[in-house]
C-alpha cells in the first residue's frame, strides 16, 4: 500500500529536494513526508529516481501528472534489470577501451623501436 503524505497539498506541489527514506517513509525537503508505503522496492526506486529533479524546480505532481513514475513492482524491476544491464555494458565498454591504449602503446613503442628511437 502507498499513501501520500501527512501534510495533502502541501508535499506534493513541494520542490523535490534531500530525497530521503526513513522507515517505510520517504521524505523530501527538510522534513516533509512525501508518501508512505510497505513496498521497499517502490522506495528504492525513488530514492535512486528524484534526486536528479533536485534544483531543477520539479515536484511530486509534475513527475504524476507527466507520467515518469512507474504504476507497478514489475515495472520497477524492470527499470532495474535495464540499469544493471546498461551498467554491466559502459563498464566492459571502458575494459575494452583501456585494452586499446594498451596496444596503441605496445604499437607506439615497437615503431619508435624501428625507428631507432631506443624507446
Amino acid at each position: 500500500m502507498i499513501s501520500g503524505g501527512t501534510h495533502p497539498e502541501g508535499t506534493r506541489n513541494e520542490l523535490i529536494s534531500k530525497v530521503k527514506i526513513k522507515g517505510d517513509k520517504l521524505i523530501i525537503g527538510r522534513n516533509s513526508e512525501l508518501l508512505q508505503t510497505d513496498r521497499p522496492l517502490v522506495l528504492e526506486y525513488l530514492q535512486r529516481y528524484l534526486p536528479q529533479f533536485e534544483n531543477r524546480g520539479r515536484t511530486w505532481q509534475n513527475l504524476l501528472s507527466e507520467g515518469k513514475i512507474p504504476k507497478t513492482d514489475a515495472d520497477i524491476e524492470r527499470i532495474f534489470r535495464e540499469c544493471d544491464r546498461l551498467t554491466t555494458e559502459i563498464r566492459q565498454k571502458i575494459v575494452d577501451i583501456r585494452h586499446t591504449y594498451q596496444e596503441l602503446d605496445q604499437m607506439v613503442n615497437k615503431l619508435y623501436g624501428a625507428l631507432g628511437f631506443g624507446y
